[in-house]
């Protein structure tokens, strides 16, 4: 289409998006058991995923509106988080957040590997972006869900 038409075209292909207002998804569910004081089930343990933020999403989109594409081109960014963790990692992260040393994490006896992460190489390079680690905006997020 953007060669045809001599336009040009910045396409954004983002990862699942946690945080902001969306109460639910994975890291949601897992700091709403934290706080409440319930064990944290994991089924999947060995699931890996780079988690994106709303906030970083927004930024690449901003990012992506800044950049001067070429005229008949189209160039695609994938945009995902910054750190790649599976959801065990997930859930220990989330627990010591919330400080909560007496949370059990039940993790099924599961040996599957499986990754859900996107390279965000040519976004960081190109688009002048970095989403934040996964730390900050776990952070920002228990803050925001009132869960601290």
């Amino acid at each position: 289409w953007a060669k045809k038409n001599k336009k040009s075209a910045i396409i954004l292909r983002f990862n699942g998006i946690h945080g902001g207002s969306r109460k639910s998804g994975v890291i949601y569910n897992f700091c709403l058991s934290a706080y409440h004081n319930k064990i944290i089930n994991v089924s999947s343990p060995n699931y890996y995923f780079s988690f994106l933020f709303l906030d970083d999403a927004v930024e690449a989109c901003l990012a992506s509106l800044r950049k001067e594409a070429k005229r008949g081109s189209a160039e695609i960014y994938n945009i995902s988080g910054r750190d790649i963790l599976s959801l065990k990692q997930l859930a220990i992260k989330i627990k010591k957040h919330l400080n909560k040393k007496n949370i059990k994490i039940i993790c099924k006896n599961d040996f599957k590997i499986n990754y859900s992460c996107l390279s965000i190489d040519k976004a960081i390079k190109n688009l002048d972006w970095l989403p934040l680690h996964f730390n900050n905006r776990l952070k920002q997020n228990i803050k925001l869900w009132g869960l601290n």
